[in-house]
């Protein structure tokens, strides 16, 4: 996989979060900024893990995954399964 030094360098420079997704259509990517955060929605038919990170008040990275009820029930937000921060240097 080729990557231009311009787009390094703006992934670098602007991205606060970056994501990937592999599907049969191939590769999706997104960023995300200390404003806007990323969010993901992974899910089955009756199952799904919604992923969000962001930046918290404090300036720390913050990333957590809720079960979810898929895509038969996507607003059916569960208890958080996991929960990550780093701190900001």
């Amino acid at each position: 996989m080729f990557i231009s030094i311009y787009l390094f360098l703006f992934l670098i420079i602007m991205a606060q979060f970056y994501g990937s997704l592999q599907g049969n259509r191939g590769t999706a990517t997104r960023m995300g900024t200390k404003n806007s955060g990323i969010e993901a929605h992974v899910r089955g038919w009756h199952t799904g893990i919604k992923i969000v990170c962001y930046v918290d008040e404090k300036g720390n990275d913050v990333c957590e995954a809720h079960e979810t009820g898929g895509s038969s029930n996507p607003s059916k937000i569960g208890e958080r399964v996991f929960k990550t921060k780093v701190r900001r240097r």
